[in-house]
């Protein structure tokens, strides 16, 4: 699980969250719960791949091998000719998880230093129902919101910054909303 208490970011994994116990991880949600009324917050699930190119090729992992093919040379001019931005020269990837309780406010990708150009987010949920939340919201300046679904093997691509979310899922959702997210990138 990832939370964040403003600019800090805190990873807690599966055996962390067992000794936290009941009591406290409830409190956790109540903070992050809080924060999230007047900011920016987020919680969900995440592995992520090292920036690292020549850590990624010396990993078996498959989700290191998935950035590997997005940063080759015939997708990065494929996304740059899909958003005509010639600086593209690479994507990271993170894998994430929603389930009941997750959520990531507003916000608009854009991070000083790390030259993001266009987000992305490849689902891996089939089935989902809106009903359940997980939607990926834009936010548009005239105060509308355009939603989509998770669903199968669908790649959103997106410029940053542009201000979207992802909605709280529910208590009763039927699953939880895959996929593999990250940024296209360029060196400077």
């Amino acid at each position: 699980m990832i939370v964040n208490a403003g600019e800090k970011i805190f990873e807690i994994d599966g055996d962390a969250a067992e000794a936290m116990g009941k009591d406290r991880l409830a409190a956790l949600d109540t903070a992050v719960h809080e924060a999230a009324r007047a900011g920016f917050q987020f919680r969900y699930s995440s592995i992520r791949v090292p920036d690292d190119f020549e850590a990624r090729r010396r990993s078996p992992d498959r989700l290191c091998a998935f950035a590997d093919f997005l940063s080759s040379l015939t997708v990065i001019e494929l996304i740059r000719s899909i958003t005509g931005n010639s600086a593209i020269s690479f994507a990271d990837s993170q894998a994430t998880r929603y389930g009941p309780g997750d959520f990531l406010t507003g916000h608009d990708d854009h991070v000083p230093g790390k030259h993001r150009h266009a987000a992305y987010v490849l689902g891996l949920t089939r089935n989902w129902r809106i009903e359940w939340g997980g939607l990926l919201l834009f936010h548009h300046e005239d105060g509308r919101v355009e939603g989509f679904a998770p669903d199968f093997n669908a790649l959103d691509i997106f410029a940053v910054p542009q201000r979207h979310s992802v909605s709280y899922v529910t208590p009763f959702a039927g699953g939880k909303r895959h996929s593999v997210t990250g940024w296209f990138r360029s060196n400077q």
